[in-house]
């Protein structure tokens, strides 16, 4: 006769709140979808929800509902009864698991609208929760744990990692897998209640009411971002290896830049939602692209140079709107340094010379300590339209008219001579900068001869010479 198996009390009970779960789940889900009622269930750790729900008024028969009907009645419901300052924790825990298995059954089913919103919601009722001092009593007095506020930290950090890390893990999977970009933005989404702050509108309107321990709110969202931090260095030092792979550089570059930032696409996706948490990837991602335009610059690539700051235009722009410029008597540092780098290389490939000045403004607020910067990046604009003009004078191959090609010519004059007045104030402020001079004395010199150069070149032209 063979001995009976031994099955862990552990292992019974987990199985027993499996079934729970999935039987009050299972009623929840068929009521919002619409399809005929599953039988309701008396007991197990839901059964207080059920309770809730046919204490209500016959003359509201909410339990016949299905569809958008139930769900519209179940948001308003869940929240009165939360604000109802006579529901216990109890309460409270139920609905944060309920919403956590109704996403779950939405992430299942590749259901992202539904998925994200009920995450979004489980976590602020869970942040809510580990924030209840009644939640840690009940909660001692069960576990027989002594009431302790070293545990009581430790297992709401706990607890919060294990939610947090869902998210961190499935976006992950969903992003080797090649997943849909929504699914990926539903467990940002997830992370909202956690590490948002304000915290969203939709999640404000949910808790109305309801109030945990502000110290210990404080204490789990700080908590909750060092992990967020951490989560997304991971994907920085995958992008660093990947920038130092010597295995694929492009030609002239010191560094595989393009590749290491389009390892980062699906976070700086995500990251105009929520640009302070994402200020690393945005720091790291400028930061390449000004040494990617330098080396652009080096080799006197100037279109790939200036495709490079159209390209990458919006991040630079969202790093400064989380960015505090320095003040005029602090050094210029990390991100500071990164932005006004990075507005000097737009200036410099701007084609428009008011674009140009505004972009060297916008240097000057992140780098004081260069005040001639606007003069530069302006004198250099003025100057690349002049000799643009000049080449596409030079190139054109056709017939001339006599007084186009004097417009022409007057115009890249009057270019030359807005350079040589704009040089002649800088030296007035400056007449000790010896390399100012030079340049007035060559724009001086550019401003005599240029014209008539031009103007002999069109001559030989008409007649077939060169």
């Amino acid at each position: 006769m063979s001995s009976p198996v031994h099955v862990p009390p552990d292992l019974i009970t987990d199985a027993q709140k499996h079934l729970e779960r999935v039987q009050t789940l299972g009623h929840i889900i068929v009521q919002v979808r619409g399809k005929a009622p599953a039988t309701m269930p008396h007991g197990g750790r839901y059964h207080f929800l059920w309770q809730a729900l046919t204490a209500v008024p016959t003359d509201k028969p909410i339990l016949s509902l299905s569809g958008k009907a139930f769900e519209t009645w179940w948001d308003s419901w869940s929240k009165s009864h939360v604000q109802d300052k006579t529901q216990g924790a109890a309460f409270l825990h139920g609905l944060s698991l309920m919403h956590w298995e109704w996403a779950l059954e939405g992430d299942s089913e590749g259901d992202s609208a539904l998925a994200g919103r009920h995450y979004a919601l489980a976590g602020y009722y869970w942040r809510q929760l580990l924030a209840r001092g009644e939640y840690w009593e009940s909660f001692s007095a069960a576990q027989r744990h002594p009431q302790g506020a070293s545990f009581g930290q430790k297992l709401r950090e706990r607890i919060g990692q294990m939610i947090i890390n869902h998210h961190f893990e499935a976006f992950k999977f969903a992003h080797r897998s090649g997943g849909a970009p929504q699914m990926l933005k539903t467990h940002l989404q997830g992370l909202y209640p956690w590490t948002e702050n304000p915290k969203p509108a939709m999640l404000k309107s949910a808790i109305s009411g309801f109030k945990g321990d502000q110290e210990l709110l404080q204490g789990l969202d700080v908590y909750s971002e060092s992990l967020f931090k951490e989560w997304l260095q991971s994907f920085l030092d995958e992008a660093k290896k990947i920038l130092d792979d010597p295995n694929h550089l492009a030609k002239g570059m010191r560094k595989n830049y393009e590749g290491a930032i389009k390892s980062l696409d699906p976070l700086l996706n995500l990251a105009p939602h929520n640009p302070r948490l994402f200020k690393d990837v945005l720091l790291f991602v400028v930061e390449q692209v000004n040494l990617w335009g330098q080396d652009y610059l080096m080799q006197e690539d100037e279109n790939h140079a200036d495709q490079l700051v159209n390209r990458y235009a919006t991040w630079v722009d969202l790093l400064a709107s989380i960015c505090t410029p320095p003040a005029p008597d602090m050094p210029v540092l990390g991100d500071a340094d990164t932005l006004a780098t990075a507005y000097l290389f737009r200036a410099r490939m701007a084609s428009d010379v008011n674009k140009g000045a505004e972009a060297a403004r916008e240097a000057l607020r992140w780098n004081r300590h260069a005040p001639d910067l606007e003069f530069q990046v302006t004198v250099q604009a003025v100057l690349r339209e002049a000799d643009q003009l000049t080449r596409a004078f030079l190139d054109y191959q056709g017939r001339r008219d006599i007084l186009e090609m004097d417009a022409q010519i007057n115009h890249i004059l009057e270019l030359l001579t807005r350079a040589r007045d704009l040089t002649a104030e800088a030296c007035r402020k400056d007449p000790s900068n010896y390399v100012i001079r030079d340049n007035l004395t060559q724009l001086e010199r550019e401003i005599r001869e240029r014209p008539n150069y031009l103007r002999a070149h069109a001559v030989r032209s008409m007649f077939g010479r060169r």
